[in-house]
């Protein structure tokens, strides 16, 4: 009888065991980032920042890739540029309300940016992760003064990235 109820809990912790074990949760999307509204005009433009601080040495940095765009307060698409960022360095994009907007005399329009990361993020050995800063300027065209510097750190949740089990 003991030799029964022994060979009963080896094969009830076994089974146990086996419905513990988890798949690995796949790595996190990382979100789209995007700044408020902000008015444009005719004479201004807006440029979107995006910064890669890098990291302290000796570690080495990752390259960020992401994508930066321009939408209009109803979500429409006005432009975006992919971009590759080193350590260190930033990349940037403008949009011109005369040119790219079309904008003449009092005629306005409510944009924002955003930085989209890519899909599919390749992890390094090192375990770096990748990091951009956004800023949204609003610059007057003639002068070349900054008039308004938002922050791009809204997160807006990015779908889930379907995995194969």
């Amino acid at each position: 009888m003991f030799t029964f109820a022994h060979r009963i809990c080896v094969f009830t912790l076994a089974a146990a065991g086996l419905f513990a074990q988890s798949t690995p949760a796949p790595a996190p999307v990382p979100a789209t980032r995007t700044s408020g509204l902000i008015g444009i005009v005719d004479g201004q433009f807006a440029r979107i920042n995006a910064l890669n601080p890098g990291v302290t040495a000796p570690a080495t940095g990752v390259t960020c890739t992401a994508t930066l765009e321009f939408v209009d307060g109803d979500g429409v698409l006005l432009k975006s540029k992919a971009v590759s960022v080193a350590p260190g360095k930033s990349a940037y994009l403008d949009i011109f309300g005369d040119v790219d907007l079309m904008l003449a005399g009092i005629n306005r329009r409510e944009i924002r940016a955003m930085i989209t990361p890519p899909v599919v993020i390749t992890a390094t050995a090192s375990g770096a992760t990748c990091t951009l800063i956004g800023t949204l300027e609003l610059v007057d065209e003639p002068s070349g003064k900054t008039l308004v510097v938002l922050g791009v750190g809204h997160e807006v949740p990015s779908a889930p990235v379907p995995t194969n089990p």
